[in-house]
């Protein structure tokens, strides 16, 4: 009857798998939180709203499967890191109905340094092997969740560039009504990427913001 956690990887929907952050299973099992880690295929093989249906279908099967490996399924947070933010905030706005399982699925949401406006990526270089459409980057914007998410975090690292601290802070300010307790960190020390190193470790103080989250849902 565990409390369940499930991280979704960045590498700009393009790259990465599951198994380059494995090392972030560490806190959650020493706290006895059942950790799903999900993959989706990449860009661009696929599109960016075909990986958002996949990672939303993630969710269903964990939603209905989880019992099997001792899950509560109603005690479900969830994080994302880059692009992983990105899908995190992307179901967090689903109208989970649609799919046969409760509109309040999700209990809590960490994320981490995230993409929150995708037409900024058509104009970066890394969109030659994105291949993201204007269409498709409008389409996929986050919005705020339609239902009630009792605890959001948000975080940035303070060594980041400008572009990606100020999308946090707007993407932040935008969903402060959709949840009870909102909590945004800039991290001390921390780029994009040193992040996933040192949440590996259960006394770094965001992650031990995750896991209270993910302990005590309300």
């Amino acid at each position: 009857n565990a409390n369940i956690h499930i991280f979704i990887h960045g590498g700009y929907w393009r790259a990465l798998d599951k198994s380059d952050h494995s090392q972030l299973a560490k806190p959650f099992v020493e706290n006895n939180i059942l950790y799903f880690s999900i993959n989706h295929d990449l860009c661009p093989t696929v599109t960016l709203s075909e990986i958002v249906k996949q990672v939303t279908e993630a969710i269903v099967w964990i939603y209905n499967n989880c019992k099997k490996f001792g899950g509560n399924k109603n005690r479900i947070t969830i994080s994302g890191h880059s692009a992983g933010a990105h899908l995190c905030a992307m179901i967090m706005a689903n109208n989970w109905e649609e799919h046969n399982i409760p509109k309040n699925i999700i209990k809590g949401a960490a994320l981490i340094s995230g993409i929150y406006q995708p037409e900024l990526v058509l104009n970066l270089s890394v969109n030659k092997e994105i291949r993201l459409s204007k269409k498709e980057a409008i389409k996929n914007t986050p919005k705020a969740p339609k239902e009630n998410i009792p605890i959001i975090l948000t975080c940035v690292g303070d060594k980041e560039p400008e572009g990606w601290k100020e999308q946090t802070k707007l993407f932040t300010k935008n969903i402060i009504d959709s949840c009870n307790c909102l909590d945004f960190s800039i991290l001390e020390n921390e780029n994009h990427f040193s992040m996933m190193t040192s949440f590996s470790n259960s006394e770094h103080k965001f992650v031990k913001k995750i896991i209270n989250m993910a302990k005590n849902i309300l």
